[in-house]
């Protein structure tokens, strides 16, 4: 079996890019998700950037997304797996964020 060196080079960009994501929300005090603005605890904070907030990509870099911020939500481990779950039916930031909302409301009720 070959190893794909284009896409392992394009998986450790993203990789890259979503740790430097969350380094700049952590920094700028809005390390929090965007959904439902849920944050790790102080003792978790005080140890640096916790991974438990995580990165996604609206749309994929395979699908040809960007790594870009405006293509980028930090989110909990629920939404992230919701958000996982919608691949590729959302392609903008405020239709995904909206759906994570909706799917939270019917979980609440």
């Amino acid at each position: 079996m070959l190893l794909d060196y284009a896409k392992y080079d394009r998986e450790r960009a993203a990789e890259s890019a979503r740790a430097n994501f969350r380094r700049r929300r952590f920094d700028e005090g809005t390390f929090a998700c965007d959904v439902c603005e849920w944050s790790p605890p102080a003792v978790i904070m005080a140890m640096g950037v916790p991974r438990v907030l995580q990165a996604h990509h609206i749309v994929a870099v395979s699908a040809g997304g960007h790594d870009t911020d405006e293509n980028l939500l930090l989110l909990c481990p629920n939404h992230h797996a919701i958000a996982g779950a919608l691949r590729r039916k959302f392609t903008q930031r405020d239709a995904l964020l909206e759906a994570l909302r909706r799917s939270t409301e019917h979980a609440d009720a």
